[in-house]
């Protein structure tokens, strides 16, 4: 396979990262980012939220909103879901996504040029990009978690 064209010809600096899927697109946050993994966390529905906002979780005795970034999200939610979740922040300030996949953990180049970004609601959250040495057709998309989670928090419902 070949590596991606905007990829520089020097040699890069490999950093070590976890990366999750996130409706349907390969990402990562910005390192020292605090992060969680929720394997099949409870999520109640809040009547006339915003349509991307799932509902709420709890972590350690605190309400965290659960937001999914799918393309087109859910009308209709059940009293109770059980959602692979990836917290993001502590507190009050946390926040958390529905993710695709466990986190796994990758060893990452930047791509100095930026490819062409996938469709998503979050394109805007983009910040950007890099790929695994040892799967170098994927590309990696960093984004940044104050701008993804305002983007999700909009209402699209109308």
């Amino acid at each position: 396979m070949s590596k991606p064209e905007s990829q520089s010809q020097a040699p890069a600096s490999v950093k070590a990262r976890f990366g999750v899927m996130l409706a349907g697109v390969p990402v990562l946050l910005p390192g020292g980012v605090i992060t969680e993994f929720v394997v099949q966390a409870s999520v109640y529905p809040v009547p006339r939220a915003p349509q991307r906002l799932l509902g709420l979780m709890q972590v350690r005795g605190q309400p965290v909103p659960v937001f999914d970034a799918a393309l087109q999200p859910p009308r209709e939610l059940p009293l109770l879901r059980r959602r692979d979740v990836l917290v993001v922040g502590t507190g009050v300030e946390a926040g958390a996504l529905a993710i695709d996949s466990a986190p796994r953990q990758l060893a990452l180049i930047s791509l100095e040029a930026l490819p062409a970004v996938p469709e998503s609601c979050f394109a805007e959250a983009i910040e950007g990009a890099y790929y695994d040495p040892s799967e170098p057709q994927r590309v990696w998309w960093q984004l940044a978690p104050s701008r993804l989670f305002i983007i999700l928090a909009r209402r699209v419902d109308g």
